[in-house]
């Protein structure tokens, strides 16, 4: 943009125009009366001070519009160092002159924002999908852009830049949160606008300035969609498939999808301790707001399908919000995986009045509370089944018991009788084996007393007979054994031990020279795959206490990592994206 002193007659005011530039604002802001305003990034300076205005800027290179210059002559007021005008613009070595009926830039954008206006007199609707919305919250007004798509998840096939100044843009917040389904303006949500068309002639960009907005159309894409995708699992025939999953009989082991620590992980868990269930709770944090809603959700119910033989429910919970917060979850991929998972799962999204997707998908509770009180009535009903079936099983046994007792008395009696018919004819065949007993062993006992002899007589021959052949045996190796034959057989083992240990010697000597080649080698390799030495070549690691940084989708916003380098680390924190096309302000 180029140095411009312009005025505005109806409004009787100057308006400075400048890139901005730190050395040249201590100069306008001498100028009698200005001020800066924000929309346009353009200084004001009431008309009076004209000549005033003029005097001190001009020896800045700043060029006077055809129209000052006119008003200037018209009135009366010089034009001191001869400000060029487009007749006499010089270039910058001031050798040329531009010739008649050369446009400058900011005449050409100046006569195309006049058309642009002429054109589009009156506000007109647009539809679009916005993108890089809320980037600019600190100043109050919103530059953000609608887009436009062939079919959802495209690439965009047009852009728009558009902006809603502070007032516009609290008037049509307050519009959408007012509607029907509380919308909240986000990315990615489909309005219908009305506003002017505008080219904001310092740069030449072409705009849309919103000041209203259709609450009715947007409640109305956000139902499409959801419609869109319901019939999208109609059409595979998965639609009821995580529904009508059979519950766990008693869902005790609870894996858990939500905010750690929001209102809605405290609602779930404390309604869930309130019981004194024996409730086993595992949860997974992940977003559940916001364009990292979908990939986070993702890799929780990942998470727990990989482990589903651990759980018996899994529960999806957060709390209330507008229409647009929960439409993050209509999406295809969050309501394929639900219909697919292998546990079934209970959705506790929002308030009573608010809808998404998966409570069509799966088991609504419509609140956290609401998701951990089923899970609870399911665990009472399955204890109140036990108890019945334990009092069944006590008074069929009381039962059986009495039957038993009647059936022992009879079989005691019997028994009884029994007993003392069998001691009486046991008792007769004592007396008679009490007889033959004695006779046997008195007839045992002669038989004993003969063979004692007997043995008694024969131990004193059979023990010098053992001693005799011990004797000769004591002589035999007396005489086989002689120093001469022990040297001899010294000196064998000694050469053979000798031979063992030379060779032993060469074979570890040997040994140590093969493992220390293959510890050099393996020290060889280890140098070549050292990090430090792709460091050293410039190479550096992030990480982030979660581990080691593979893409920026693994750091969010705001978060603190760590940069490894050659030598040393570095502690940074990742900060907002900034447009590549962003004004810079003039103040």
């Amino acid at each position: 943009m180029a140095r411009l002193i312009d005025i505005e007659i109806e409004q009787q005011r100057i308006c400075v125009k400048f890139p901005y530039n730190r050395d040249l604002l201590p100069v306008v802001r001498t100028l009698p009366g200005r001020w800066f305003d924000r929309d346009s990034k353009h200084w004001y300076v009431p008309l009076e001070h004209v000549s005033q205005v003029i005097a001190r800027l001009s020896t800045h290179h700043f060029k006077l519009s055809a129209e000052l210059r006119t008003y200037c002559e018209e009135n009366g007021h010089p034009i001191e160092g001869g400000a060029p005008g487009r007749e006499d613009a010089q270039s910058p070595t001031g050798a040329l002159k531009v010739p008649e009926g050369t446009y400058s830039i900011s005449q050409l954008n100046e006569e195309a924002r006049r058309a642009l206006r002429e054109k589009f007199s009156d506000d007109i609707w647009l539809v679009g999908e916005i993108q890089n919305y809320d980037k600019n919250r600190a100043t109050g007004h919103a530059y953000f852009e609608l887009v436009e798509r062939l079919a959802p998840h495209e690439d965009p096939i047009a852009r728009l830049r558009v902006v809603m100044f502070q007032e516009d843009r609290r008037a049509v917040e307050q519009m959408l949160a007012n509607a029907p389904e509380s919308i909240r303006v986000r990315d990615g949500l489909a309005v219908r606008v009305s506003g002017r068309i505008d080219l904001y002639a310092p740069s030449g960009s072409y705009q849309f300035i919103i000041n209203g907005v259709d609450p009715t159309y947007t409640s109305g894409e956000i139902h499409q969609n959801r419609e869109r995708i319901l019939g999208m699992l109609e059409q595979l025939g998965i639609r009821e498939r995580n529904q009508q999953r059979p519950w766990a009989a008693c869902p005790l082991r609870v894996g858990l999808i939500t905010s750690a620590g929001s209102d809605a992980y405290n609602d779930f868990v404390h309604e869930l301790e309130r019981t004194g269930l024996g409730f086993q709770v595992d949860v997974h944090n992940a977003k559940v707001q916001g364009p990292q809603t979908e990939p986070s959700v993702l890799r929780a119910l990942e998470y727990f399908a990989r482990n589903a033989a651990d759980y018996d429910i899994l529960a999806l919970v957060r709390g209330g919000g507008s229409r647009s917060d929960l439409a993050y979850f209509d999406t295809e991929a969050i309501a394929k995986a639900v219909c697919m998972h292998p546990l079934k799962i209970l959705i506790g999204v929002g308030h009573q009045r608010d809808q998404c997707v998966l409570d069509f998908v799966a088991e609504s509770q419509k609140t956290p509370t609401a998701a951990a009180q089923a899970c609870a009535a399911r665990v009472k009903a399955y204890l109140e089944r036990v108890e019945g079936l334990f009092d069944a099983i006590a008074t069929r046994a009381t039962k059986q018991q009495g039957a038993a007792m009647q059936r022992l008395r009879a079989a005691s009696m019997h028994l009884e009788r029994a007993v003392e018919r069998r001691v009486k004819v046991e008792t007769r065949r004592l007396v008679q084996v009490r007889a033959g007993v004695s006779y046997a062993a008195q007839r045992g006992l002669v038989q004993a007393t003969r063979r004692l002899d007997r043995v008694e007589r024969a131990i004193p021959a059979a023990a010098l007979s053992r001693l005799q052949a011990q004797s000769q045996a004591i002589e035999y190796a007396r005489g086989r054994v002689s120093l001469l034959r022990m040297k001899r057989h010294f000196s064998t083992q000694a050469k053979r031990l000798s031979q063992a240990t030379q060779r032993l010697e060469r074979r570890a000597a040997a040994r140590l020279v093969a493992q220390t080649r293959r510890l050099q080698m393996h020290q060889q390799r280890l140098r070549l795959l050292d990090p430090q030495r792709v460091l050293e070549r410039g190479f550096s690691i992030i990480s982030t206490p979660a581990g080691v940084v593979a893409s920026p989708d693994d750091v969010p916003v705001g978060a603190q990592f760590s940069v490894r380098l050659a030598r040393g680390a570095i502690e940074a924190q990742r900060i907002e994206d900034r447009a590549p096309d962003a004004q810079v302000p003039g103040e």
